[in-house]
């Protein structure tokens, strides 16, 4: 890929954003960054990239008690190829009255952990795939 873009949103209600990091690769640099009480938009842009890897890092601080909602969604846009639009990723949130000690215990989905990292393996691949493809063609 040579550009991507995402959006993180999030229900200010219930939740805030306290610390969010872009992280740095060799050559790479974020372009555009708009920050909100409800949402945070990346864009960034830098050589070639083909490697799995983690971009960026966010901290949510609780700050009522219910059920609230964080929303990935985003593009990334080939090495001189068209944007890729990805499917938005929801994540629930969870935040309960303080239990004595010891907690709660909840069953979590594995699948559910796994599909957005699932989803960025395939697209990398995908687009790995049209590159190759693209360069192995002769000229005529």
């Amino acid at each position: 890929m040579g550009a991507f873009s995402f959006s993180v949103a999030w229900d200010p209600t219930y939740m805030e954003c306290v610390a969010h990091d872009f992280h740095e690769h060799g050559g790479w640099t974020v372009t555009h960054e708009d920050v909100f009480d409800d949402h945070i938009m990346i864009l960034a842009e830098g050589e070639a990239w083909t490697e799995d890897e983690s971009w960026a890092t966010f901290t949510f601080h609780c700050l009522a008690e219910g059920t609230s909602y964080i929303t990935v969604e985003g593009w990334v846009e080939p090495v001189q190829q068209l944007k890729v639009f990805l499917d938005p990723v929801e994540g629930t949130v969870n935040q309960v009255e303080p239990a004595p000690v010891g907690g709660i215990v909840m069953p979590i989905s594995k699948l559910e952990v796994l599909a957005p990292y699932v989803a960025l393996a395939g697209l990398i691949a995908a687009v790995t795939i049209v590159i190759v493809k693209i360069r192995s063609r002769k000229p005529e």
